[in-house]
């Protein structure tokens, strides 16, 4: 248990900030609500079905759904069993927030996270560095 919760817990909650997040990208925010779900499945290379059996807890969200979600939508190793600050904090965004992104600041994720997916551990090796020295 993390601060009180469990893991399923805590990989459902984050499970559900990140539909949220989806529905509220500016190209998303002005479609309908039906098939938002669909659309965010979509996104994740997953079955829409399937993550309504976990939005429902007809199912856990197991150590590889988990691992393969944060690979297909570019997060982190472990970020789904992590509880993250959902709100920014008073007078700033939050370590984790994407909400509020330049525009610039999208399409420089945007591109870092193209160029993650082609080569992972070189990408990954390059930015660490970069961030060490």
């Amino acid at each position: 248990m993390i601060g009180g919760m469990d893991i399923a817990t805590i990989r459902l909650h984050n499970l559900k900030t990140l539909i949220e997040r989806h529905r509220q990208r500016p190209e998303q925010a002005r479609l309908p609500r039906h098939g938002q779900l669909t659309r965010f499945a979509t996104s994740a290379a997953a079955n829409p079905r399937y993550l309504g059996h976990l939005l429902a807890r007809r199912k856990n969200i197991g150590d590889m759904t988990a691992r393969d979600l944060e690979t297909k939508l570019g997060l982190a190793f472990g970020w789904m069993d992590q509880v993250h600050q959902t709100a920014p904090a008073a007078g700033g965004r939050g370590d984790d927030s994407l909400d509020s992104l330049s525009p610039d600041e999208a399409q420089l994720l945007r591109s870092v996270l193209k160029l993650f997916r082609r080569d992972p551990l070189a990408v990954q090796g390059a930015l660490l560095a970069m961030a060490a020295g």
